[in-house]
């Protein structure tokens, strides 16, 4: 808890003070460019120990890819878990996910970017969270919406943290489910222009 209250103080006095005045010209990200993100999760935890409790929780998606035009994104992610070696290994205990769809980019002033998009969801054998009800031979096919915000740490890095609504049916029973992903993952994502 004690480092929790130190990085959320750190953070609010670097909003609050840390920005230079020639800030706004240093960080306008370029009209046409592409942003490779990956969950930095796992190393995180290695530095901070903030998730003791399960840290092999790094939410659904390892990998993502925007490709930008002006303020709007196609977009894919790919997400998998394969079992550590004290688990069983056989190819029915991977999971697999992968989502595509579009993003909106919104400047909110400073370092401070807000994303929303609409995606397009494919999960088999679970989303890699905390008490997922999805076991291992379940796959699902489903839609909804996904909101992000990010924090530009350099002119090219950004950290972004996200969670979504989905809404879809297990492929096998016709079942409709209904998922929140909750924001677990960070992920640190490099702006590439074109």
């Amino acid at each position: 808890m004690r480092y929790l209250t130190a990085i959320v103080f750190f953070l609010a006095a670097q909003c609050a003070f840390g920005q230079r005045p020639e800030f706004k010209q240093k960080y306008l990200v370029p009209e046409n460019y592409r942003m490779i993100g990956v969950n930095a999760s796992p190393l995180l935890v290695q530095l901070v120990p903030f998730n003791k409790s399960n840290p092999l929780t790094t939410g659904p998606f390892n990998v993502t890819f925007h490709r930008f035009v002006g303020t709007r994104a196609f977009h894919t992610a790919l997400g998998f878990n394969i079992p550590s070696e004290g688990e069983d290994t056989d190819f029915e205990n991977i999971h697999l996910n992968f989502r595509m769809g579009i993003t909106k980019r919104k400047p909110l002033g400073g370092r401070w970017t807000y994303f929303s998009g609409f995606d397009l969801y494919f999960s088999a054998g679970g989303l890699n969270l905390r008490a997922d009800p999805n076991d291992d031979e379940k796959a699902i096919a489903a839609l909804g919406p996904r909101w992000a915000i990010g924090y530009a740490i350099e002119e090219r890095l950004l950290l972004s943290i996200e969670t979504a609504a989905v809404l879809g049916f297990d492929l096998e029973f016709g079942i409709p489910e209904f998922r929140f992903i909750p924001p677990v993952a960070l992920s640190l994502n490099f702006i590439l222009p074109r």
